[in-house]
């Protein structure tokens, strides 16, 4: 959010399909830049939600929103036989 003025913040874990568990971080703010990858950003933040992906064996899902961003991490739940 700019100038420090603050706004809403949703947080959701939701086991949407049987073997999945999407654990959703959405805000208004005023979203990402046009050249934006996860992939190659260096910011501790974007480092500790790549390697929490990486060890949770998921995917990382970024959605553009008017206004703001949705960080989705799609967690496969392993089925122990």
């Amino acid at each position: 959010y700019p100038n420090d003025q603050g706004g809403k913040i949703w947080v959701r874990v939701a086991r949407e399909i049987d073997d999945v568990v999407l654990l959703s971080v959405r805000d208004e703010g005023v979203g990402l830049p046009a050249d934006f990858e996860a992939s190659k950003m260096k910011g501790l933040g974007m480092r500790i939600i790549t390697a929490f992906s990486h060890q949770m064996n998921s995917q990382l899902i970024v959605h553009r929103r008017t206004p703001g961003t949705e960080f989705l991490i799609a967690v496969p739940l392993h089925k122990h036989t």
